[in-house]
């Protein structure tokens, strides 16, 4: 019997060493993933950690279907909290003008360019037609950072997270009611965004209050959320979207998955 168990053992390790999995009979355990499949246990191998990366005019994502971003509850449009996040970098060269972050051709989140004076790097939320409300943090070039924008409906009250920390509090006037628009990451026209994106979360919930350590483990999805983007397909144009809403997206020609080190 010992030396049956060695054998075993000895297959099971050779299997780890040489294989994508690690496979070990049993009728007890259960794999890291709850999943248990013939007597076998199998470790999934973890995916490479990619990310978009923008940098000319035409470059951009946009999901396939359309849904309102900032107006999350279709039943009361305008009146839904909401968290828009993502790691974000922002490469050295930047635009003149403007790099959109996130929007819905409507309500925009983007980065001010050079010409934005004071406000070059600075991050605004503009609602259709309305006042830019900017962060006070001039975002760093050539590094990561992450990036969390939340809206609580009963008080029109935004607030902008820099790695965690509450960074600025705006009431907003607008209506952000919207009519329902596919999502777009960088404009990819005339403001499109030079830098990358990783796991993108557009939640219908106001998920920080407080200061907060941002989460550097891959999100994963619950009930509120409306979107999100692992980014680790590292080929090809189609983006999946893991909110389980099948909100899945598309990259144009020229954007390119870029491994995030």
């Amino acid at each position: 019997m010992k030396k049956i168990l060695t054998y075993i053992l000895i297959i099971g390790l050779c299997s780890f060493t040489l294989g994508q999995t690690a496979s070990f009979f049993s009728d007890t355990e259960t794999s890291v993933d709850n999943t248990f499949v013939a007597g076998v246990w199998d470790i999934p191998t973890p995916e490479t950690n990619y990310a978009l990366k923008f940098d000319t005019d035409g470059e951009k994502f946009h999901t396939n279907d359309q849904q309102e971003m900032f107006a999350l509850d279709e039943y009361a449009p305008g009146k839904s909290d909401w968290t828009i996040e993502a790691w974000t970098y922002l490469d050295g060269t930047h635009p003149t003008w403007l790099a959109d972050w996130v929007d819905n051709g409507y309500h925009t989140l983007y980065f001010g360019g050079a010409l934005k004076n004071e406000n070059a790097r600075k991050l605004a939320f503009r609602p259709y037609g309305g006042t830019e409300y900017w962060s006070t943090a001039v975002f760093p070039t050539e590094q990561w950072f992450h990036l969390a924008v939340t809206y609580k409906a009963t008080s029109n009250e935004l607030k902008i997270w820099y790695n965690g920390i509450l960074d600025a509090t705006h009431t907003i006037s607008e209506d952000l009611s919207t009519t329902k628009r596919s999502i777009w990451i960088s404009d990819g026209d005339n403001y499109n965004l030079t830098g990358r994106v990783d796991e993108v979360r557009v939640s219908s919930v106001e998920r920080y209050t407080s200061n907060f350590t941002p989460q550097t483990d891959p999100f994963i999805t619950d009930a509120d959320t409306e979107l999100l983007l692992h980014c680790n397909q590292g080929t090809g144009t189609v983006v999946n979207d893991s909110s389980g809403n099948n909100r899945h997206g598309t990259i144009t020609t020229g954007t390119e998955w870029v491994l995030r080190t």
